[in-house]
């Protein structure tokens, strides 16, 4: 609880009353649904089935924020091999965008513009010559 009121998920309000920013119900649900399965390691080997190639990109929260293993992101790499990236956020809690905002915000602005630079070379290649 102390971790969460020094991050700001959690607060005392003047009435006295505590609040949290993060509902319950739907933390559970992450835990029973993502976290706490095999899930990713499914989804991970869909896409290598798939036979496509676009790249995929994972961000991690520094240690204290995580909830991303070392052997999550190994196996994960091992699935995926060259078309994962992993982007490592050393001082950022779980909430990435707000944590390490300029970071993040770089990071989606690589990917953003790489992927706008592979489309544009595949139109540009497959257009018809003059």
């Amino acid at each position: 609880i102390q971790r969460w009121l020094e991050q700001g998920r959690i607060e005392q309000r003047s009435d006295g009353t505590w609040w949290s920013h993060v509902n319950p119900v739907f933390r559970n649900l992450c835990y029973e649904h993502i976290i706490g399965t095999d899930n990713g390691k499914r989804d991970c080997e869909l896409i290598v089935q798939q036979r496509s190639s676009f790249p995929c990109h994972v961000l991690v929260a520094g240690d204290k924020g995580t909830v991303c293993s070392e052997q999550s992101l190994q196996e994960m790499k091992s699935i995926l091999g060259d078309r994962l990236t992993i982007h490592r956020y050393p001082s950022a809690t779980h909430s990435i965008h707000s944590s390490a905002k300029e970071e993040y915000l770089a990071t989606v602005e690589s990917i953003v513009m790489s992927t706008q630079s592979k489309r544009l070379d595949s139109i540009i290649n497959s257009a018809p010559l003059l």
